[in-house]
């Protein structure tokens, strides 16, 4: 998680120095479960980190996330608000739209891709994400990308999904594509039980139906087992 924390201050950072224009927006994606969860309950460390202007031009995605009820503990933004305090910046923090407010989930993922493509970036239907954070399922899952999923081949922007093998049954997911447009993408994949997906992550042959992980591309993947 340290290192995970240390990623995003030094490429936000770094990408803020050689970005062509001074007021450049920066995108990131953040991720569930425990380490992507507990790098959550820290960005007010990332943005604290940064300098105020850097700040102001941080734009936070999911890459996925639980179409629930928008105060329910099982979301991935859950409290984002109270642990960014003065750090939080509503028109900066992009949540997936919730129970509250959409019919059914594809209506969800369709205002999720909506928002995507407001920012889409040169010739991508999406913004350019600065670093992508991915935790990695024991199953060899990311996102709400599960093995044997026919959304693995679509190439469209995010998902709605009724019946994720975890639950709740129910989520918003961005694409493999979607996801690919990143500089870095860093894949949480520490503890025992994901010994053999980071086995097959890492093996030289494999498919992205087995494993989905298999299929995020970048400029830089890190690996933090």
């Amino acid at each position: 998680m340290e290192q995970a924390l240390a990623i995003l201050i030094t490429h936000l950072t770094s990408a803020d120095r050689d970005a062509p224009e001074p007021d450049a927006l920066h995108h990131i994606v953040l991720t569930g479960g425990g380490v992507g969860m507990m790098v959550t309950s820290r960005l007010k460390e990332v943005a604290n980190a940064l300098p105020p202007r850097l700040w102001a031009h941080v734009h936070i995605w999911w890459g996925d996330e639980r179409f629930v009820s928008v105060n329910s503990e099982l979301r991935n933004d859950h409290d984002v608000e109270k642990l960014l305090g003065d750090f939080y910046i509503a028109e900066n923090v992009h949540r997936a739209p919730s129970t509250e407010n959409c019919n059914n989930v594809y209506e969800a993922a369709q205002i999720y891709a909506n928002d995507l493509a407001r920012f889409a970036s040169g010739t991508l239907s999406t913004p350019q994400f600065d670093v992508v954070l991915l935790g990695l399922g024991p199953d060899g899952h990311v996102a709400s990308l599960f093995p044997h999923s026919s959304l693995l081949t679509d190439t469209g922007i995010c998902f709605g999904l009724e019946n994720s093998p975890k639950p709740p049954p129910q989520r918003i997911t961005m694409s493999l594509s979607t996801l690919n447009c990143s500089s870095i993408t860093v894949i949480l994949a520490s503890g025992p039980a994901k010994d053999q997906a980071r086995q097959r992550l890492a093996a030289r042959i494999g498919s992205i139906q087995e494993t989905p992980a298999r299929g995020i591309s970048a400029r830089e993947i890190l690996i933090l087992g």
